[in-house]
């Protein structure tokens, strides 16, 4: 039974794989669309956080805001299960491959925007009373860790889920 199982998987596996390679040069207008709708939401989500004023921000207001609670109850999840869905599909590619294409397409624009965000804070602070440049460096380097977060999580678990798989299928298969 087990076996027929792992099959019946394999088989599902197969087809979404061909299915999804048939169409590989044309891109999925649903998720598309699913990613912008999550995009917008992130973008009004901090708006009713950030954007509200000052004083609403700091007696953390927004923690009140209704549409904020729902927006935030699923947008980050929901990011998430559609870089899994379409990660599954790099799965096919070698492990090298896999993690150089996350390097660059995840690392490297956080260390690009953050690094930007440390020039421009360097301009602006040296323009008017002067700065001290340790202190300055340090906020970047935790910066480069705390501002992308979402990007970090969706590397590691990237780099976890090639882990896995890397060990459980050398030997055959997990099942």
């Amino acid at each position: 039974m087990k076996h027929a199982f792992v099959k019946q998987s394999e088989n599902d596996i197969n087809y979404l794989s061909n299915l999804h390679y048939q169409n590989a040069r044309s891109r999925n207008l649903t998720i598309d669309f699913i990613r912008g709708v999550a995009i917008l939401l992130v973008v009004l989500g901090h708006n009713i956080q950030y954007g509200s004023g000052d004083i609403f921000y700091k007696s953390a207001g927004y923690f009140d805001n209704s549409l904020f609670k729902l927006i935030y109850s699923f947008h980050m999840p929901l990011f998430a299960l559609l870089s899994g869905y379409l990660f599954f599909w790099t799965m096919k590619k070698s492990v090298n491959n896999v993690l150089k294409r996350r390097v660059l397409s995840l690392i490297l624009p956080i260390f690009c925007w953050v690094s930007l965000e440390y020039v421009v804070k360097c301009v602006v602070l040296a323009s008017k009373n002067g700065f001290c440049v340790l202190s300055l460096f340090s906020k970047y380097v935790f910066s480069f860790f705390h501002e992308f977060w979402f990007l970090w999580a969706i590397f590691w678990c990237s780099v976890v889920v090639l882990c896995i798989e890397s060990i459980s299928f050398k030997g055959g298969g997990m099942f």
